[in-house]
């Protein structure tokens, strides 16, 4: 019996570190191991601080009582739970993501799905269209530059299929449209495919993050 008891805790151990994900490498390189996450633990980040600094649940929530992400005692626990489907856990656990803008932490998380996950994407679309500079690779649409450097936004890309699927879906009524809006226009989000490889989703190209780190380096090499 005692031997039970003392393996308990080591047990535990490794089931917790079975279930870290490591960040691949390409990505931990480029942004940094620090900025890189799943993305149920990229959400999880946007959450504002409530309670003296403590996620979980607080009285006056927008909810009204109903229960949501802002006022969960255990936020991860109501983003993914027992019997959700494949394609959403794969979408939550295994897909890696970059927040490259806190939303305004001093406001209270908002649970209301106002709009569908179309309307959502569509806008999102429109919305960019409206910043040619900004993503070279929008999220949900896909790019084409003429002779003249302008961006045409496409809205027609059949990435638009992937953030209209029902894994997507499902997760708009756990975070709630404004945390939505926010993921897919401040997030480079990083798919897992098959072969083990991933494939970016959304967000500004991960090329223009190496471009940019190696100008910096011969600016370093130039000055020193």
């Amino acid at each position: 019996m005692a031997t039970s008891i003392s393996l308990k805790p080591e047990l535990a151990t490794m089931k917790r570190k079975k279930r870290k994900r490591r960040v691949p490498e390409f990505m931990r390189r480029v942004y940094g191991d620090k900025y890189v996450n799943t993305l149920g633990n990229v959400i999880l980040s946007m959450l504002p601080l409530q309670n003296g600094g403590t996620l979980g649940a607080h009285t006056g929530c927008r909810c009204k009582g109903r229960g949501c992400l802002g006022c969960s005692g255990d936020p991860m626990a109501f983003i993914l739970r027992d019997g959700d489907p494949p394609d959403y856990r794969a979408l939550i656990s295994r897909s890696f993501a970059v927040l490259h803008l806190l939303p305004d932490l001093s406001l209270p998380f908002s649970p209301h799905v106002r709009w569908t996950q179309e309307q959502i994407v569509r806008r999102v679309i429109d919305m960019e269209s409206c910043i040619p500079y900004r993503h070279a690779c929008s999220p949900i649409s896909r790019t084409c530059r003429g002779s003249s450097g302008i961006v045409s936004w496409i809205s027609s890309s059949p990435m638009i299929d992937v953030f209209c699927s029902s894994a997507w879906s499902l997760l708009l009524t756990r975070i709630g449209d404004e945390f939505m809006f926010h993921l897919l226009r401040h997030t480079s989000i990083f798919s897992p495919l098959n072969n083990g490889n991933y494939i970016q989703i959304a967000g500004a190209p991960f090329t223009d993050f190496i471009r940019r780190f190696i100008r910096v380096f011969y600016i370093y090499m130039e000055i020193s």
